[in-house]
């Protein structure tokens, strides 16, 4: 199984250099359907972040060699910018041993920032884009499916034997035997950590939302019934707050006030007529309970005073060593790796929390650049999916001040997607206004 393995991945590698969407889909297929991300063969440590670096650089020297210079797009500037400005601020930190902070910079780089950045070099136009939604939709759609057989059985057999394979601990038993009100364990899919699944759902709804032309209406309507069911069952709170946020603000901007009104009045109706059906009802009341913050403390999490007094905390901390740089760039994982949970702060379950250790005031503001960067490469150029997008930052700001930085890479790669779309409507609806004869080129470049 290890070989097959290595072969998808060489297979992906080469074929990122010589056909660049055939391979990024490869890529992009793998870390949605592998759960884990390094395994040893034949003595040798085969790490998919190590690939995907040593793919970026052939890629880089590639473009090069074809073009005589490196051309950065604003997309690669931004993040160019924030890889040298969390270096810059580790050098400053006092607490954490430089070469430690360093190592964690790097994994943090490599497993955030590298696919999406090949991502965007190899979606160049309307066919590569369309290519890759629909794998990436296909896969949701096989992950949305076997999330609910889990939940059907209570089991995940692809996870059990996928760690014998990885030969590391089936934290999928761990996971099953998490209850919550009466709902039976946390779900993965086929990734590592319900936490990942969980994000990755709102993720990929919002994509499939956006794209919803390029599939059929009945596979549309199965995948937001699937996603919604998952979004549940699933079983992660942080999630839930964030789809419900992030869905509500698409229904109140893509709805006039008349239909609006038609909408709650017909959820209301529905939401009351459900009361009256026990086995629904019991679930109804489930999901309740989970949305209700009030209830942290009674199955596990920190309530709303809780977190004051982590983030208290947390500034305490900082203040206290070093305000201005934080104690480290990974200072939050070392010492839950050497020391597990912390006495106040927990698992340093929010963005706020993590980034003000790690990396002091400065760290946020380096962040709300990040964040403001992105919204202006999406807004740069007429944007005709603004609401789509707005809701992508609001589902994934929202869930890491919940939970804290949690898949950077996801949040990306469907950001640069969104873009990618934006793009070829904007230059189709060009097109189309300047003449009435015109056909779109499929070729059409769609840089960011």
């Amino acid at each position: 199984m290890k070989i097959i393995l290595l072969i998808i991945l060489l297979t992906g590698a080469l074929c990122t250099i010589y056909n660049p969407r055939k391979g990024i889909t490869i890529l992009l297929l793998y870390i949605l359907l592998v759960p884990y991300s390094s395994f040893k063969l034949f003595g040798l440590n085969i790490e998919f972040n190590y690939i995907t670096g040593a793919i970026l650089f052939i890629f880089t020297l590639k473009h090069l060699i074809i073009e005589k210079k490196i051309m950065f797009n604003n997309f690669e500037k931004l993040l160019f910018l924030f890889s040298l400005s969390i270096i810059s601020i580790s050098l400053l930190s006092s607490s954490l041993p430089l070469l430690l902070s360093l190592n964690y910079i790097k994994i943090f780089l490599l497993s955030n920032l590298a696919i999406p950045i090949i991502l965007n070099r190899s979606c160049e136009n309307y066919e590569d884009l369309k290519y890759i939604l629909k794998a990436l939709i296909f896969s949701y759609i096989i992950m949305l499916i076997y999330s609910f057989a889990c939940f059907i059985i209570q089991d995940n057999p692809y996870i059990n034997f996928m760690s014998e394979v990885f030969d590391v601990s089936n934290a999928n038993l761990i996971f099953l035997k998490h209850s919550r009100f009466e709902l039976k364990g946390k779900l993965q899919s086929t990734l590592s950590h319900p936490m990942t699944w969980s994000i990755l759902n709102g993720l990929l709804l919002i994509l499939s939302i956006t794209t919803r032309k390029l599939i059929s209406r009945y596979t549309y309507y199965i995948i937001i019934l699937l996603s919604l069911i998952n979004t549940i069952i699933i079983n992660v709170r942080s999630g839930i707050y964030a789809i419900l946020i992030a869905l509500s603000y698409l229904l109140i901007m893509h709805s006039n006030k008349a239909r609006l009104i038609k909408y709650i009045y017909v959820y209301a109706l529905s939401f009351i007529t459900l009361f009256f059906v026990p086995a629904i009802y019991k679930y109804i009341n489930i999901a309740i309970n989970l949305i209700n913050i009030n209830n942290f403390n009674q199955e596990g999490g920190s309530t709303l005073s809780m977190r004051y007094v982590q983030i208290s905390e947390a500034i305490r901390i900082a203040f206290k060593t070093n305000a201005a740089c934080g104690l480290g760039f990974g200072w939050c994982v070392n010492y839950r790796f050497k020391h597990g949970d912390h006495p106040l702060l927990l698992s340093f379950e929010s963005a706020i929390i993590q980034i003000l250790i790690d990396s002091g005031i400065t760290g946020l503001i380096l962040w709300l650049f990040l964040f403001l960067g992105l919204i202006n490469i999406g807004f740069r150029r007429k944007c005709y999916i603004k609401n789509e997008i707005i809701a992508l930052f609001i589902l994934y700001i929202s869930y890491i001040l919940f939970t804290g930085i949690f898949s950077l890479n996801f949040f990306l790669i469907v950001f640069i997607l969104l873009c990618k779309y934006n793009n070829y409507i904007l230059i189709n609806q060009s097109n189309a206004e300047h003449s009435c004869d015109f056909k779109f080129s499929h070729a059409t470049h769609l840089n960011l």
